[in-house]
């Protein structure tokens, strides 16, 4: 069986430019959520609510990228992730929901933390 890569090197676009990221990107694809209901004897069933879709990441900073825009997304964007596994994740009426900070030791910018309206995986077909 051939090694297939599982992680690691990923793009984010927003409306189509391009940021650079970390490594660390976590995506929460939102939908129905169900959580088990208990009774003394055991599971009773379930109860179902909707969660937002949210993609949380950590961008690289550099001369082009401003944290302002970043900021400022707020319901229009279409986010993209591109894996090097050949998946992909789209974030449709992307927003952001979280504080962002510049780190400017470091070079990073922390926070980017965007919800929208939904959340598509598209799969890799080999």
């Amino acid at each position: 069986m051939p090694s297939i890569e599982r992680g690691g090197v990923a793009s984010f676009y927003v409306n189509g430019a391009y940021y650079e990221v970390g490594a660390e990107i976590d995506v929460k694809p939102g939908g129905i959520i169900r959580t088990p209901m208990v009774k003394s004897d055991g599971v009773a069933g379930f109860t179902t609510k909707w969660e937002a879709p949210e993609v949380t990441l950590e961008a690289l900073d550099g001369p082009q990228v401003s944290v302002a825009t970043i900021k400022s997304i707020a319901g229009t964007p279409t986010v993209q992730l591109n894996l090097n596994n050949g998946k992909s994740w789209f974030l449709y009426g992307a927003f952001q929901i979280d504080d962002v900070t510049a780190k400017i030791g470091d070079g990073k910018i922390t926070g980017v933390k965007l919800s929208g309206t939904r959340c598509v995986e598209n799969v890799a077909h080999l």
